[in-house]
């Protein structure tokens, strides 16, 4: 999916632009350091003509495209809660059945200190992450996008 100028209207618009369409190109972005699944590239359009077909309906205008956008932030923000999440769960793991003197090192407090930081962080994220999604989910009269709870 492309977002671009419409130049029969000057109005910002989703088109449908296939991989193999004269024209189009992309190079991948390398090095990434979050989400490495998800592939994403720098795409060039040179001279692409889209069909009529491959608009997207109700798709007619940068508030359009702003509010798919706006859709898309509460999702991200629960990813990256899933992936701090993640993270702490592991490491908390590692710490508990790692043994060193003969005690996991979880007991230490070098170990225990910045474990009980990264708990409380994680919790206050999670806090302001559920009380941002409803408003960034919200749209015109419909209430929220997502329950949390």
């Amino acid at each position: 999916m492309i977002w671009a100028k419409d130049v029969a209207d000057e109005g910002v618009k989703g088109f449908i632009v296939a991989n193999d369409t004269p024209g189009f190109s992309t190079t991948k972005l390398e090095d990434k350091i979050a989400l490495r699944i998800v592939q994403n590239a720098v795409i060039t359009l040179e001279d692409v003509r889209v069909d009529e077909s491959d608009r997207l309906a109700n798709a007619n205008s940068f508030r359009d495209t702003a509010e798919v956008l706006r859709m898309t932030r509460a999702g991200a923000a629960w990813m990256a809660v899933g992936c701090a999440r993640g993270a702490y769960e592991n490491a908390l793991a590692y710490a508990i059945s790692r043994e060193q003197f003969g005690r996991p090192i979880a007991g230490f407090q070098i170990s225990a200190g910045p474990a009980a930081a990264d708990a409380g962080q994680h919790h206050v994220v999670v806090g302001a992450v559920r009380s941002t999604v409803p408003v960034a989910g919200r749209g015109a009269g419909r209430g929220p996008a997502f329950v949390t709870g």
